[in-house]
């Protein structure tokens, strides 16, 4: 009996979806679920402090998430208009997920430090270099 790793893969993906509910409930403060909102308690490298998952979202971002929205919108555009290829925008549109995934991840602690900032900065310029190299190299859909 061979296992594909495709099944692996996903039996290891459907694994730790039903586990990881239970690891969250065992970890649970009593009264750390204020109402609708969620408190995180977050640990710095001063003592801990409480930051709801609201305002963890709400994270100054807008720059960040304004450039997102962007290139997305050119990616579709390109598309539209037919200067990228089917697998062209679908290869800018996987590393833009890439950059929101990063972004996500920075916002975890309750904020994102300048270097969190930077870094985010220089995927998006490296993906708009991208976005317009494609968008020019002559190959039509």
């Amino acid at each position: 009996m061979t296992i594909s790793l495709k099944t692996l893969i996903l039996g290891a993906a459907c694994a730790a979806m039903v586990a990881l509910p239970m690891v969250g409930a065992a970890e649970a403060k009593p009264g750390t679920n204020r109402g609708d909102r969620e408190v995180v308690f977050v640990k710095r490298d001063g003592p801990s402090h409480r930051v709801s998952a609201l305002n963890a979202m709400r994270v100054a971002t807008s720059g960040i998430n304004r450039r997102l929205d962007r290139q997305s919108r050119r990616i579709r555009a390109g598309r539209l208009f037919g200067n990228l290829t089917r697998f062209e925008a679908l290869r800018l549109r996987g590393r833009l997920a890439a950059i929101h995934a990063s972004l996500r991840f920075a916002r975890i602690d309750g904020r994102v430090s300048p270097r969190e900032r930077h870094h985010l900065n220089r995927m998006l310029d490296t993906n708009s270099e991208r976005i317009a190299r494609l968008s020019r190299n002559g190959r039509f859909r």
